[in-house]
């Protein structure tokens, strides 16, 4: 579906004068892009995760031919984003967080889906089919006649989302498209898109790491411009090498006694978390202890791995 081969992107930064009397500058070049090579398939929800700068954005423009790569090369669908670029924006839709720049606040809901299915070249039965298809999916059935400065932010949002959807893509790009945005409107969103929208190929990028826990298939981490990991979340899991953990909490702030076992980290006077590859006997450690000092645990809980749990790892390292 989407394949990309030793994919590189750099930008010119331009810095400081060289002195006070000079016009010249400082150039500093910055790779945005660094060999990426990645497949990703058909109907799957990708996540890319990465810290700001380290290239999301860039990748998904890239995709979207708004900008161009210096090498490498990528297809979508067997189209080439480069010499077949017409043909690759009829298949790729792209929804971000700055929903501001991508709609026409002044004009009506309907009004700014019934332009861009103008761009796309939709006939005026395809337009008002799909128009009015996306307004019920979306829940905007109500507001597609009022100004989009009028719309909450949830509501905004949802509309660049079906604008993203206007032409019924076959790929869907979604950068960070739901930050700033409630608990609620995201879950709605979420929602939205597993339901309705399961037959298109997602990349997802977000600094929202349970969010993308939450929703992809495979995720990848993208770190100045490389690629450091990709899998599901069982192949990150054990590539790092990450224990799952228990935490106890204690009747009594004694969890100091507890500090002798291996992997156990004191959280405070009451709690402490223990990781381990045999959770029997660790359990059995925890228990001796518990029964020797006259303790008594008030609750345990099992803690998996997540993948704040890895980037965390994978940064600090």
């Amino acid at each position: 579906m989407i394949e990309t081969h030793d994919l590189t992107k750099e930008f010119i930064e331009r810095g400081k004068q060289t002195s006070f009397f000079s016009p010249i500058r400082e150039r500093k070049h910055i790779t945005a892009l660094d060999h990426i090579t990645l497949r990703i398939n058909r109907g799957e929800i990708f996540g890319l995760i990465g810290p700001n700068g380290a290239g999301k954005t860039t990748f998904c423009r890239i995709l979207s031919t708004i900008i161009h790569p210096d090498s490498g090369h990528v297809e979508i669908c067997g189209h080439d984003v480069v010499a077949e670029e017409d043909a690759v924006k009829k298949i790729v839709g792209i929804a971000t967080s700055e929903y501001s720049r991508a709609l026409y606040w002044r004009l009506t809901g309907k009004q700014n889906l019934e332009f861009f299915a103008g761009l796309y070249g939709l006939s005026k039965q395809e337009r008002d089919s799909r128009i009015c298809e996306l307004f019920e999916i979306f829940g905007l059935e109500d507001w597609k006649d009022y100004p989009v400065m009028k719309y909450s932010t949830g509501m905004k949002q949802k509309l660049s989302l079906a604008k993203a959807l206007i032409n019924n893509p076959e790929v869907l790009l979604l950068d960070e498209p739901t930050a700033g945005l409630d608990i609620i409107s995201k879950n709605v969103i979420k929602q939205i898109l597993r339901e309705n929208f399961s037959d298109k190929t997602i990349i997802w990028t977000s600094h929202d790491l349970r969010e993308v826990e939450e929703i992809c298939t495979r995720i990848a981490l993208i770190d100045e411009g490389a690629i450091i990991f990709c899998g599901n979340m069982a192949e990150i899991v054990s590539k790092y090498d990450l224990r799952k953990g228990v935490l106890f909490r204690l009747d009594s702030p004694r969890s100091d006694i507890f500090s002798t076992i291996e992997n156990a980290n004191i959280i405070d006077g009451y709690t402490f978390e223990v990781t381990a590859n045999e959770l029997s006997k660790m359990l059995k450690a925890v228990s001796e202890i518990a029964i020797e000092n006259g303790v008594e645990i008030k609750e345990i809980k099992s803690k998996i791995p997540s993948l704040e749990d890895v980037f965390m790892k994978v940064v600090n390292s």
